[in-house]
């Protein structure tokens, strides 16, 4: 139906209350010509999870009192989807849970979600398989959320080779749903600083027995010469031993 044969029937049912065939006519016009109603019939989510609301077979045998409360949650619906797929992509929903899901044939629940997901302020940066027409995926147990600590011990090296965490995700969930924060991931800045560290201190290690070693050589070599009966200047040893204690003390302290 055209725009002006659509304006016609809408005049004409004004024009004759009491046919009630007419009203239902008009009334399932304009419904379908409603922006929620366009809107939702080319949104590939909705029609993936709830492709018997937009049948136009069922809609058509609706009762005027049906169908306005089916107007009221294609809004819901509408809003609800639109703020969703929008805030999976901004990454503002890495921690959500299955409790989280909303009953999408109710106007309430949906409008509860809607009204969180407009709540969040700055988000931060995911990596994501979630596409658009699988945003219901955020609230399935089996989606990934964070990295296990094993896996992540295995990625970091790779990481700190050079890989980005992007490409690394996408080869190790391989027919997974994730969707994790970029904020739980080290950075190669992270993972190279803390090899540092590791590498520093298992040097200081390294120093510091062999240190230990050298004051024990020191006492050796001091009772040596005084049970061999020969003299040593104490001021001499004094300052050996005060400098093998300093420099000790520095790289267990530093």
């Amino acid at each position: 139906m055209n725009l002006q044969s659509y304006a016609l029937l809408g005049a004409v049912a004004t024009c004759l209350p009491s046919d009630e065939e007419l009203g239902k006519t008009y009334e399932l016009e304009h419904f379908f010509r409603s922006s929620d109603y366009r809107a939702l019939v080319s949104d590939a989510a909705v029609k993936r999870y709830l492709p018997e609301v937009l049948d136009q077979k069922r809609i058509r045998t609706c009762s005027s009192n049906e169908l306005h409360q089916l107007a009221e949650l294609m809004k819901s619906l509408h809003a609800f989807f639109h703020s969703l797929e929008q805030g999976i992509q901004k990454g503002c929903l890495p921690k959500w849970q299955p409790e989280h899901r909303p009953d999408l044939m109710d106007k309430e629940s949906l409008n509860q979600r809607t009204k969180q997901l407009k709540s969040y302020g700055e988000c931060v940066s995911i990596y994501t398989n979630i596409r658009p027409q699988n945003c219901m995926d955020i609230f399935e147990p089996s989606t990934v959320r964070s990295v296990p600590y094993d896996l992540l011990m295995t990625l970091k090296p790779k990481v700190s080779g050079g890989q980005e965490w992007g490409n690394l995700l996408a080869e190790t969930f391989v027919g997974k749903t994730y969707c994790i924060s970029q904020e739980s991931l080290p950075s190669r800045w992270d993972i190279r600083t803390e090899e540092q560290e590791k590498e520093k201190d298992e040097n200081d290690v390294a120093i510091a027995q062999a240190l230990g070693i050298f004051s024990a050589v020191v006492f050796a070599g001091f009772d040596f010469l005084v049970f061999d009966g020969k003299h040593i200047h104490y001021w001499s040893f004094t300052i050996i031993y005060a400098i093998t204690a300093l420099i000790y003390l520095f790289i267990i302290k530093r």
